[in-house]
């Protein structure tokens, strides 16, 4: 059975609507938004569970049928997370070229860190490299069963420099050029989800209020 989801937002996606950002959250861990350009121009940006998974997306909205409207998305920047063969090592993984970092910061619960140089000698964002990491810092026990990863990028919504938390036994994956379509109907005040652009979100509702 499928799941369906709320999320309050804070103005209706309607012609008037274009030019603003809607937030809200579907479920209790994702947290999503949206902001609509006047040129029709968009943004999209969700995260689920503190930012263990994280995207970016930019694209176009379009009027589809008298009552729905097609978002068609490129993804600009994301992580997500992937299962570690060897909970002993920590893997990271950069999907190049698509995706350019300089540095990651790791920091433990205890408030230790390691700063790690993504580039190589001749300055590109290296695809990927495994490390060692104190396993008395991290491992499946709570309190010590995720790490932190900051980066030098920041959501381009609200500023804020980028975090990750990343669980035990997984390791972070950055990636971008992924494609993402799907269609919203507009019904009064609610926007309805007809597809299901993220995991469990099909017949996902937001419910409008607007400022």
């Amino acid at each position: 059975m499928k799941c369906r989801f709320l999320i309050l937002v804070l103005l209706c996606l309607s012609n008037s609507g274009f030019g603003q950002t809607f937030t809200g959250d579907i479920g209790q861990k994702y947290h999503s938004s949206l902001l609509i350009k006047p040129d029709s121009s968009v943004l999209f940006v969700y995260s689920y569970n503190d930012n263990c998974i994280y995207a970016e997306y930019e694209g176009r909205i379009s009027k589809h049928t008298d009552t729905s409207y097609r978002l068609d998305l490129q993804l600009v920047f994301g992580q997500f997370f992937k299962r570690s063969p060897n909970p002993d090592s920590l893997r990271i993984q950069v999907d190049t070229p698509h995706v350019r970092l300089d540095r990651i910061l790791i920091s433990y619960t205890n408030g230790t860190y390691n700063q790690i140089s993504l580039r190589d000698k001749s300055g590109f964002t290296r695809p990927g490299m495994v490390m060692p990491v104190n396993t008395m810092l991290f491992n499946n026990e709570s309190g010590t069963d995720q790490l932190i990863f900051t980066i030098n990028r920041k959501n381009p919504l609200n500023g804020r420099i980028l975090e990750f938390k990343i669980p035990y036994g997984a390791y972070p994956s950055f990636t971008a050029n992924r494609s993402l379509s799907f269609d919203v109907l507009l019904e009064e005040e609610e926007i309805r989800f007809v597809d299901e652009p993220l995991p469990n979100t099909s017949n996902m509702v937001m419910k409008c209020t607007r400022r």
